[in-house]
């Protein structure tokens, strides 16, 4: 190990501090990620519990100066966490197309938005799809199953 080398390994921006923006924050920064969330609510940010080790910032993810801000031409990933699909969608389009994200991930609820995501080269994460998906591994029992 370098001197000067850091412990972190990998950073990785999440918007939106709901459930899902919360736990998965708290998992990253205590496998020694370098986490910042982003959120419009600054009562979802107080949520966090005082073990997370990461960064917070007040505003809304789907302006370039925040997410420059939040220093996402470093980010190694992005997830796009709000409770909205169209605003998530925006999110990985925006980090996508504008900047040097290695892995970007939009939390999609509605499965016909995650289908059009998939043919737009978008990583979605679709409960509603895993959910079918993990419901016809248990009732075909084990047998192949394509994902939606």
């Amino acid at each position: 190990m370098r001197l000067f080398e850091s412990k972190k390994e990998g950073t990785i921006l999440i918007i939106g501090c709901g459930r899902l923006g919360n736990s998965l924050a708290c998992a990253m920064s205590s496998k020694e990620w370098d986490v910042t969330v982003i959120d419009l609510d600054e009562t979802a940010l107080k949520r966090l519990p005082s073990s997370y080790s990461g960064s917070v910032l007040l505003g809304d993810g789907t302006d370039s100066d925040i997410l420059e801000f939040a220093g996402i031409r470093k980010a190694d990933a992005l997830v796009a966490a709000t409770d909205d699909d169209a605003t998530n969608i925006m999110i990985a389009q925006i980090a996508g197309c504008h900047y040097p994200v290695k892995n970007i991930l939009a939390y999609i609820n509605d499965i016909s938005k995650a289908i059009s995501c998939s043919e737009m080269n978008i990583t979605v994460l679709c409960p509603a799809a895993l959910s079918v998906c993990e419901a016809q591994r248990v009732l075909l029992r084990d047998k192949e199953v394509k994902a939606l």
